[in-house]
């Protein structure tokens, strides 16, 4: 909601009261036909009521229509309001709140000065009298019955409205939550019309006998609720494990967890600290609840609160002051930020530590640590499975001396390649090097020294192709090189780029007095096109095999050869 839409609802609450209020004051003036001290009951019994407030399906439930209604009879519209005020202010005072949700205050106040207003007002019309009332008898049900729809269909219009023209939300006037707060006004019309005759009877007794009960609801429904929200949120934690567990890409983890969080806590900011480096912790990712990623500048890991979870391994919360700084205070004008820290282990070591900062304090820290501990504790689990598994994928295709790609894997990338260009009908090339005279290099070096120069060939090819394609040890001292957009003109300045790169590049080796020896080195190289020297794999491979040991090797070596078909 934005600012100006903010101020005017205070604007409007103002003027508001300054208008209504005086009118009603003039037109229909306080009864006092009780004592004042049961005004101070009244209203004692309405605090009550707003803090034993509740919520059933989702729905706040404040029983304030009982008690509005029975201050209506006894005291007239106007203390009616004031009581109602009073009840509506302890009920959002008592909810946590940011500075950004004060708006909540006249909002909910201008709501039930209208349900008031209106109802009061069509009661009055519809000949509903107020006063001391002792028997069933002078009350008219009547009456009673239409002045609870005015203030039901009042109150729903009210949010109906907020709701589709200020927050846009797509939604209708009668929906599944209409039967429950349907219900809950039923169940108040006999609680007011009873308090009123017990009143009447035993006077102040009445607030005493009335607030048992409704205490002991608001118990009983706020423990079935409290343990429907602690299995809503263990289930939610099982599915975010769930979908933790089932992520093999150390990426698709972290993004899973960042993307699932703000639904299960009530954090507006989570980012995460790793300890790969204990005296250097490396902020790794932060997002906000609208799930932006955000990149600070500046980032202190060892102030950083993150840093207590790391030092003592486990959960903590707490809040940072004003006059502390945080990173975090380029995106919020926040005088207090309250957090949830939680360690993330594996192997019995503190890896990274997670961090949620809210507004608001959190509601109940003992719900959300454990929580946290549990994900936190999956998610170090599945970062563990899903390293063991890039490794695993990493050994099965990368050659273990050269990290090149092996020859089974390059096959499969190449087929690949010819699969799709077959849609997209673009020139493509392969590249065939061969050391010359490495046999030569392992009989007079050893054949160390032959895998040295094998790593360093390795390095020097992965150097300059880059991004054009991708490199792999074809066997022995042959490597193969796949470039995925070159036409025949464009891998031949490639190759020649390699071959000089490499006849003047010096490769540092052990002689046999173990001292540092400079070799030079030259390799012949032979290259096809397709899918003009090949329309598949095997024939492509071929034809740049023949290039390079008919037109390089059999010709002198260190040159470039095209396969010429």
């Amino acid at each position: 909601m934005g600012r100006r839409l903010k101020i005017g609802i205070w604007v409007t609450w103002l003027i508001a009261f300054l208008t209504i209020i005086p009118l009603i004051y003039h037109f229909e003036p306080p009864q006092f036909h009780y004592p004042v001290y049961s005004m101070v009951g009244m209203s004692i019994l309405m605090i009550l009521s707003s803090l034993s407030s509740f919520r059933v399906k989702g729905i706040n439930i404040i029983l304030l229509d009982a008690i509005s209604f029975a201050t209506l009879l006894m005291f007239g519209l106007l203390i009616n309001i004031v009581i109602v005020q009073l009840g509506i202010l302890t009920y959002i005072l008592s909810k946590r709140m940011s500075k950004k949700e004060f708006y909540r205050i006249p909002l909910n106040s201008i709501i039930f000065l209208l349900v008031c207003l209106v109802s009061g007002l069509v009661y009055d019309a519809i000949g509903g009298e107020t006063g001391i009332i002792k028997n069933w008898t002078t009350l008219n049900f009547g009456q009673a019955l239409i002045y609870y729809v005015t203030s039901f269909l009042t109150n729903h219009l009210c949010i109906y409205l907020y709701r589709k023209w200020i927050l846009k939300a797509n939604m209708k006037f009668i929906e599944q939550d209409t039967f429950w707060e349907v219900l809950i006004v039923v169940l108040q019309f006999p609680l007011s019309i009873i308090l009123c005759l017990m009143y009447g009877f035993i006077g102040m007794l009445s607030i005493v006998i009335i607030s048992v009960p409704l205490v002991s609801l608001s118990v009983i429904v706020r423990l079935i609720n409290e343990a429907y929200n602690n299995n809503r949120f263990l289930q939610q934690i099982s599915r975010l494990g769930q979908k933790l567990s089932e992520q093999l890409s150390v990426d698709h983890i972290r993004k899973t967890y960042f993307k699932t969080i703000f639904d299960i806590f009530p954090v507006d900011f989570v980012y995460l600290v790793t300890y790969e480096n204990p005296n250097q912790p490396k902020l790794d990712y932060v997002m906000n609840r609208s799930q932006e990623l955000l990149f600070p500048k500046k980032f202190n890991g060892l102030e950083d609160v993150s840093y207590l979870a790391y030092k003592q391994g486990k959960s903590q919360q707490g809040k940072i002051k004003w006059n502390k700084r945080h990173f975090l205070d380029d995106y919020t004008d926040w005088k207090v930020k309250y957090y949830l820290i939680t360690p993330v282990i594996r192997d019995q070591q503190v890896i990274g530590v997670f961090t949620g900062i809210s507004e608001v304090p959190f509601p109940s820290f003992r719900q959300w640590k454990t929580g946290a501990d549990i994900i936190c504790s999956i998610y170090g689990t599945a970062l563990e499975n899903a390293l063991n598994f890039e490794k695993t994928k990493q050994e099965s295709i990368r050659c273990p001396l050269t990290n090149l790609y092996n020859y089974r894997y390059f096959m499969s990338i190449l087929d690949d390649q010819f699969r799709n260009n077959n849609k997209e009908h673009t020139p493509f090339s392969l590249i065939m090097i061969d050391i010359d005279d490495f046999k030569a290099i392992n009989d007079t070096y050893g054949h160390e020294n032959g895998n040295v120069v094998l790593k360093g060939i390795a390095k020097v090819l992965e150097s300059l192709v880059g991004k054009k394609g991708i490199v792999a040890r074809y066997g022995g001292e042959e490597f193969i090189i796949l470039l995925f957009d070159d036409d025949k003109k464009e891998c031949a300045s490639m190759a020649e780029t390699i071959r000089h790169h490499i006849a003047s590049e010096d490769f540092m080796i052990y002689n046999e007095e173990d001292e540092l020896h400079v070799i030079k080195l030259t390799v012949s190289i032979g290259f096809a096109t397709a899918p003009s020297h090949g329309e598949d794999a095997p024939t492509l491979i071929r034809n740049a095999d023949r290039a390079m040991y008919l037109g390089a090797k059999q010709k002198g070596k260190n040159r470039v050869a095209q396969y010429i078909g």
